[in-house]
C-alpha cells in the first residue's frame, strides 16, 4: 500500500502556538523501553467510527511538545526536529505501522522499534502523536502526545509489574490493542444470587477511568463461569466469549441452540468487544435430564470457536462425531458467531458412570489439527483403538493426564469433521495426575499440569517435593516423543484451587513465546527459588493457603532453565482460573481469583465488584541470538514442473525461513522464497522438466540468520506424452469399496463400486456418506485438459447424488467437476474442463451430496471409466 500523506505533511509543517487538545485518542502500552527485544512500545490509535478507513500518520519528536505544529485548523503537540524528519523520510521503519488506513472501527496500531537508532536515542524522551486525513489528503484531526523514554539494555533480564488491578474472578483475556477483558460473579446484595459481569479494561489508565465498559448477564439465575477468551469470527469482527453452566433460560440468542435443555445446561455467550453488547448465546444440551454439559475452556482459531468440557453422553449435541459412547469429556467446534455447530464428539473413556474424565484445554495448530489435554480415570477405554499410540500408550494408575490430537478433514458439504490421530497418557503410578494447559508453538506441544506421583516420567533429576508439584513438559507435534519433562515445586503443595474439590479448577497455565516458557500456578510453598528483582520475593499467605507464582524459563532443546520467578497475591487464597496471555512485546497478562483483602502488589483499584486481580508483567531481556539452523531438509519431485521441500524447525526463536536454489552441483545460489514462522514445507513450481536442482534453507529473526541447512537435491519429472491419462493410484476414505482403480481404466461394464456408510449416534440424526480418491498423472504444457467419467448410482430414496471434484493447490480447496445422478449405465461419459496449467499428479475424489441428519439411506456409485484427455 502506497500513501502520499507523509510527503504532503512534510511539505506543509508550520509551527504555531495554540492550546493543546486531542481530537482523537492515542495511547501506549508502556512509557519506558530498553535496547532489547521484547521491550518495544505499542501505540494504539482510536479515531472512532466517523474516521473508518481514513488515512493516518503517526509523527514523533525528540525535543519538546510545548509549541507544537499546526496544519490548518488541526494542532498536534509536537515540535519538528531531526527525529520528526527521520520518521517522515522512512515511514514504517523505526515506527512500524506509522502510516496506513484506519480499520473498520477507526483504529490502528503501530510499534516503535529501536534498530540502529538506539545509540543516539539513549536517555531521550521521545514523543509521538497522530494525524488523521481526509480522502483528499487534508488533515482533519490530531491526537494527544504519548511519551517514550529510552534506556540502555540490562545485562540480565528484569521484570516489572506494570499494573495489578482488582477486577474479575480469576479469568482474563487481551486483544490486539492491549485491552484486557475479565469476567466475574457479582451480587447485587449480600443474599442475592450471583450473576455474571464482563468488563473491558484499558490498562493505560488508573482507577475507574480504566473501565471501558461492563455488561451484566444472568441476573437472578445461578450460573457458574468456567472460561473466557477473545477472538475474531470469520468476518473479522472482535468478540469476547464466556462459557460455563447455567439455570438461566434467556442465554439462547441467534445461535444453533437457543433452547435451555433443563436443569444445569452448558452455555457459551458472545459479547461485542467494542461495545459490550451481548450478541449471541448457545446452549450445549438437547435433553432435560439436568446433567451438566459444562464447557471448561475455549479458543478461537481461523474464525471458529473450539470448546472442551465434561458431561455425560446423553443429550450432548453430536455432529460428525467419531465417538458418542466414550468418556465424559468432549470437544466441539462451532462458527465464531455461534450460528452453527460444525462438529462435536465424545473423547475416549470406558463409559463407566463412576469413572471421571475431564478435558481442561484445547489448542489448534497451523495445520488445523486440534490438541486436547485433561485427565482420565479410564484404565482400558474401548474407543482408544481408533487413535495411534503416542509417547505412552498405557494407563499408569489412579488418574492420568493425557494429550490427544485430532485432525480435521472435509465432510463433503463444505465443512469439516474430526478424525482421531494420536493419544498419549502422561502420568505416574502412585497419585492423581492431570494436564491443565497446552500450547502448540513452533511445531512443539507444551503442557503443564499437576501430579501427586513420585514416578512421573521426568527427563531430568528433579523430584516430587511436597504432596503435589507442577509438571512442565514438551512433546513433538506427533505426541510420540517426550522432549523434556520436569517437576517444579517446593516443600508443600502446588496446583490446588481455592475450592480444591472442584475438578474444573484450572490452577496452572503456560504461555510460550519470545524464547521463553511462562509458567503460572498456585503454591503453598514458601521456598520457591525467587530471582533477583522479583516483584514479590516472599509467600504472603498463611501456611495452609496459597499464593500465585509466575516462573519464566529460557526455552531450550533440553530442560529449560529458570530465569525469573516471583510470588503474587495476599494473605488469603489466590488461584488463576485461565491461561496467561502474551502480547506483541512479550509482556505477560494473567488474572487470579483471591480471598485476600490486602493485595500488596496492587497498582490500581476500580470500584467494581470482583474477587480477582488482573495483572500485567513486562520483561526487559538481554540481547538474544539468531536462531539455530533448520535440519533434515528433503526434496522430492512433485511433477515435471515442481519440487516439494520439507525440513525440521530446530528452534523456537525463528521468525521465518529463507529458501535458496541452485542448478545441481553449480553452487550458484539464488533466493526463491521466504516463508513465515513455523512453516516447514514449500513447493518450488514453474521449473524445467527433467532437470536437477539443489536446495538449502536457513532461519532468521531480528538478531540475524542461522547457518544453512544441509543441501537437498531432486529432479523434476520428465513430461509424459499428450493424450489419454488414467488413474494410477487411489485412497479409500469412507465407504465399502469393491474393485480397484485398475477397473476404471477401460470402459468394459466392469465397475469399481463405492457404497456409503452410516454414521453412529442418535438413530434419528444418523447420516449416510462416502468419500473415495484417485490420482491421475498429467503432462506438462497441455493447452487443454478435460475430465471424463462414466458412472451411475443406485436409485436413492433420500435424493442423494455423487459429486466428482479435483484438488486445486492454488486455492487449497476442492473444485466441482460433475455430479452423477443417472441410475443406469448408458455407456455415456460426463465431462468437465480442467485448468490448462495443471500438471503432475491430479487428485480427484467422489463424495455424496446429501449428509442431512436423518437421511441415512445407503447408496452406491458405480465407476466404469475415469480419465483425463490432454491436447
Amino acid at each position: 500500500m502506497h500513501i502520499e500523506v507523509p510527503y504532503t505533511v512534510a511539505a506543509s509543517l508550520v509551527l504555531i502556538t495554540v492550546p493543546i487538545f486531542a481530537q482523537v485518542g492515542l495511547r501506549a502500552d508502556r512509557t519506558d523501553v530498553a535496547t532489547t527485544r521484547g521491550a518495544n512500545q505499542q501505540l494504539f490509535l482510536d479515531a472512532g467510527p466517523r474516521h473508518v478507513r481514513a488515512p493516518y500518520l503517526i509523527l514523533g519528536s525528540s525535543s519538546a511538545t510545548r509549541q507544537g505544529l499546526g496544519l490548518g485548523s488541526v494542532h498536534v503537540p509536537l515540535d519538528v526536529d531531526e527525529y520528526t524528519t527521520a520518521l517522515l523520510a522512512a515511514p514504517n521503519r523505526w515506527l512500524v505501522g506509522s502510516v496506513g488506513l484506519l480499520d473498520e472501527q477507526g483504529r490502528a496500531r503501530a510499534r516503535f522499534e529501536l534498530l540502529e537508532l538506539h545509540t543516539s536515542l539513549l536517555g531521550m524522551c521521545l514523543q509521538h502523536a497522530a494525524l488523521v486525513f481526509s480522502a483528499h489528503g487534508m488533515p482533519i484531526a490530531g491526537s494527544n502526545a504519548v511519551p517514550l523514554r529510552v534506556a540502555a539494555a540490562s545485562p540480565t533480564a528484569t521484570q516489572q509489574l506494570d499494573y495489578a488491578t482488582l477486577a474479575g474472578g480469576g479469568m482474563a483475556a487481551i486483544d490486539e490493542l492491549g485491552f484486557v477483558y475479565t469476567v466475574m460473579d457479582v451480587k447485587t446484595s449480600a443474599n442475592s444470587t450471583p450473576h455474571g459481569r464482563v468488563v473491558k479494561i484499558d490498562p493505560t489508565k488508573q482507577g475507574d477511568a480504566s473501565i471501558v465498559w461492563q455488561t451484566d448477564f444472568g441476573v437472578g439465575q445461578t450460573s457458574v463461569l468456567h472460561g473466557m477468551t477473545y477472538g475474531r469470527d470469520a468476518t473479522g469482527n472482535p468478540h469476547v466469549y464466556v462459557c460455563g453452566w447455567t439455570f438461566a433460560q434467556d442465554f439462547g440468542l441467534d445461535s444453533f441452540d437457543t433452547v435451555h435443555g433443563g436443569g444445569r445446561d452448558g452455555f457459551v455467550l458472545m459479547f461485542d468487544a467494542d461495545g459490550g453488547q451481548r450478541q449471541a448465546g448457545a446452549y450445549l444440551s438437547q435433553t432435560v435430564t439436568g446433567e451438566d454439559r459444562s464447557p471448561q475452556t475455549m479458543t478461537v482459531r481461523g474464525g471458529s470457536l473450539y470448546l472442551v468440557g465434561r458431561g455425560g453422553q446423553a443429550g450432548l449435541w453430536y455432529v460428525d462425531a467419531f465417538d458418542t459412547e466414550g468418556g465424559g469429556a468432549w470437544v466441539m467446534r462451532m462458527a465464531g458467531d455461534l450460528s452453527t455447530l460444525d462438529w462435536s464428539t465424545q473423547l475416549p473413556g470406558d463409559g463407566i458412570s463412576t469413572t471421571i474424565e475431564q478435558a481442561y484445554d484445547v489448542e489448534v495448530d497451523a495445520n488445523d489439527d486440534v490438541y486436547v489435554a485433561g485427565f482420565t480415570e479410564s484404565v482400558n477405554p474401548a474407543d482408544l483403538s481408533v487413535y495411534a499410540s503416542g509417547y505412552d500408550g498405557s494407563f499408569n494408575g489412579k488418574r492420568d493426564g493425557y494429550v490427544l490430537k485430532l485432525g480435521q478433514v472435509a465432510d463433503g458439504q463444505g465443512g469439516t469433521r474430526p478424525v482421531p490421530l494420536v493419544y498419549t497418557y502422561l502420568g505416574g503410578t502412585s497419585g492423581l495426575d492431570a494436564v491443565y494447559d497446552i500450547q502448540v508453538v513452533g511445531g512443539k506441544v507444551y503442557v503443564a499440569g499437576r501430579t501427586e506421583s513420585n514416578d512421573f516420567p521426568v527427563t531430568n533429576a528433579s523430584t516430587l517435593n511436597g504432596r503435589s508439584d507442577v509438571v512442565l513438559a514438551r512433546l513433538d507435534a506427533g505426541l510420540s516423543q517426550l522432549e523434556f519433562c520436569s517437576y517444579f515445586g517446593g516443600k508443600k503443595d502446588e496446583g490446588l484451587g481455592i475450592h480444591s474439590s472442584d475438578l474444573r479448577a484450572r490452577t496452572i497455565g503456560i504461555a510460550v513465546g519470545f524464547g521463553r516458557i511462562h509458567l503460572t500456578g498456585t503454591t503453598q510453598s514458601n521456598d520457591l527459588p525467587t530471582t533477583p528483582g522479583a516483584i514479590d520475593a516472599s509467600h504472603d499467605s498463611a501456611p495452609s493457603k496459597q499464593d500465585v507464582f509466575v516462573a519464566r524459563f529460557a526455552n531450550a532443546a533440553t530442560t529449560p532453565s529458570l530465569t525469573e520467578l516471583t510470588y503474587l497475591g495476599g494473605s488469603g487464597d489466590d488461584a488463576p482460573q485461565t491461561s496467561p496471555w502474551l502480547d506483541a512485546n512479550g509482556s505477560l497478562y494473567l488474572a487470579y481469583e483471591t480471598t485476600a483483602t490486602n493485595i500488596d502488589d496492587l497498582t490500581s483499584s476500580v470500584s467494581i465488584l470482583g474477587t480477582g486481580v488482573a495483572n500485567k508483567i513486562s520483561y526487559d531481556d538481554p540481547p538474544q541470538n539468531p536462531p539455530a539452523a533448520p535440519i533434515g531438509l528433503a526434496a522430492s519431485a512433485f511433477s515435471c514442473q515442481a519440487i516439494d521441500l520439507s525440513w525440521t524447525d530446530s528452534d523456537a526463536l525463528e521468525e521465518g525461513f529463507t529458501i535458496e536454489r541452485s542448478a545441481a552441483g553449480a553452487n550458484l545460489w539464488t533466493q526463491i522464497a521466504q516463508v513465515a514462522v513455523d512453516v516447514t514445507v514449500y513447493r518450488d513450481d514453474g521449473l524445467t522438466p527433467q532437470t536437477a536442482f539443489d536446495y538449502r534453507v536457513r532461519a532468521f529473526n531480528a538478531f540475524g540468520n542461522s547457518g544453512w541447512s544441509n543441501v537437498a537435491s531432486s529432479s523434476t519429472l520428465g513430461s509424459i506424452p499428450i493424450g489419454l491419462h488414467v488413474a494410477d493410484d487411489e485412497t479409500a476414505f469412507d465407504g465399502f469399496v469393491t474393485g480397484s482403480f485398475a477397473t476404471t481404466q477401460v470402459s468394459d461394464d466392469g465397475y469399481e463400486s463405492i457404497q456409503e456408510v452410516e454414521s453412529n449416534g442418535n438413530p434419528k440424526m444418523r447420516r449416510s456418506f462416502l468419500e473415495h480418491r484417485w490420482s491421475i498423472p498429467l503432462p506438462c504444457g497441455a493447452s487443454t485438459l478435460t475430465f471424463f467419467v462414466e458412472a451411475h448410482r443406485t436409485n436413492s430414496s433420500d435424493g442423494d447424488a455423487f459429486a466428482f471434484e479435483y484438488w486445486d493447490d492454488s486455492s487449497q480447496s476442492w473444485q466441482a467437476l460433475v455430479t452423477v445422478v443417472k441410475t443406469s449405465d448408458d455407456d455415456q461419459a460426463q465431462s468437465a474442463a480442467l485448468p490448462s496449467g495443471l500438471s503432475g499428479s491430479l487428485l480427484l475424489r467422489v463424495v455424496d451430496t446429501d449428509r442431512t441428519p436423518g437421511n441415512n439411506a445407503v447408496d452406491t456409485v458405480f465407476v466404469d471409466r475415469l480419465w483425463v484427455q490432454s491436447s
